[in-house]
């Protein structure tokens, strides 16, 4: 398993440098977006009347909710400043956090940029490991500057850091979902494609929860943007919910683990990546079966179970294999070899 992650570091701190203005430039603008909307609400809505009022109204507009979500405190100012960020633009930053995955798996595959550094010593894993690595750390630092840009605004802190945490949670639940489909598409194209699907389903799940009768449905806790709602960030505070998406993301690292290396190391990358209570993790691995998938992530977990095995542990057999020093040869799994383009698990997957 080891041999598999060679040189990972090197991944992550190559790609920090090509992504330094974009990651950065994107972090900065999602923090300035949450704290100049609070402040603007402070002007907007100077009075607990004012509040309520304006909260009713949106409450009781259909097209309102579906876009938005419902405001659940009334007179929070925090709740109502923003409420267009705790859906719509936590599916944005889903999309920069699929992106972001992509960028660093299945494009740099199809640019042929990979290939060459793999010349050197690496990992065939190494490259999902530091796509992985890179928006998970970009997910937790635009939370960690949004909660502190709420709380300097003036808005309460620990509602700030519940916003903060349900962004970051978010991020990385749908950074693990874009490490998936990159290895179920042959182009980085249909990876972002697929994952801007799963993206719609999701909001789309949430909107029809929330248009169910005054308070959500089930299907709003089908959805991880329904679960970011439910936080309820100045509303209360539902901390517990954050379970929820880290749990997924367990899971779908749980799931690339045990398809790459086997149950053991599926469980070790997932104690690894998630620093979350052990009893969390032995949960996710005693019920990571089909139900408990269709329960947190959808047809793209469930998805891993239906694949032929030669297409999830040995690539497209029909594909021809591009190998520099080790064409013809036998290799026993794990050796390190050069990437190759167009494979479903290439240069990712076990041989």
């Amino acid at each position: 398993m080891r041999e598999t992650l060679a040189g990972t570091g090197v991944l992550v701190r190559l790609g920090l440098r090509r992504d330094r203005w974009l990651l950065s430039l994107w972090i900065l603008a999602f923090a300035v977006m949450a704290s100049s909307s609070a402040s603007a609400g402070a002007g907007l809505f100077p009075d607990l009347a004012s509040r309520i009022e304006a909260a009713r109204t949106m409450n009781g507009t259909a097209s309102m909710v579906a876009l938005f979500g419902r405001i659940y405190d009334p007179s929070s100012l925090g709740a109502l400043s923003l409420i267009k960020y705790t859906a719509f633009m936590t599916a944005a930053l889903a999309a920069l956090m699929v992106f972001v995955t992509i960028r660093h798996t299945r494009a740099e595959e199809e640019s042929g940029r990979l290939e060459l550094l793999s010349g050197g010593r690496l990992g065939r894993n190494a490259s999902l490991a530091a796509a992985l690595t890179i928006s998970f750390a970009a997910s937790l630092l635009v939370g960690l500057l949004t909660a502190a840009g709420l709380a300097a605004g003036g808005l309460p802190a620990a509602g700030s850091l519940a916003f903060g945490l349900g962004w970051a949670a978010t991020g990385m639940a749908f950074s693990a979902v874009a490490g998936v489909t990159a290895q179920l598409t042959t182009s980085s194209r249909a990876a972002t494609g697929l994952g801007m699907i799963v993206i719609a389903i999701t909001y789309v799940l949430r909107a029809f929860g929330d248009l169910a009768g005054p308070g959500p449905s089930f299907l709003s806790w089908l959805s991880p943007i329904g679960w970011n709602q439910q936080i309820r960030a100045y509303a209360g505070d539902q901390l517990w919910v954050l379970v929820l998406p880290l749990a997924l993301c367990a899971v779908v690292v749980f799931e690339i683990g045990y398809r790459l290396f086997g149950r053991t190391a599926g469980v070790l990358a997932a104690l690894l990546w998630m620093t979350y209570p052990v009893n969390l993790i032995i949960a996710v691995y005693q019920f990571s079966e089909v139900p408990f998938q269709l329960l947190l992530g959808g047809p793209v977990l469930v998805s891993l179970h239906t694949m032929p095995e030669h297409r999830t542990r040995r690539g497209w057999a029909s594909r021809p294999r591009s190998h520099t020093k080790t064409t013809g040869s036998a290799r026993e799994p794990g050796d390190l070899v050069p990437a190759t383009r167009g494979g479903t698990w290439s240069g990712l997957g076990r041989d």
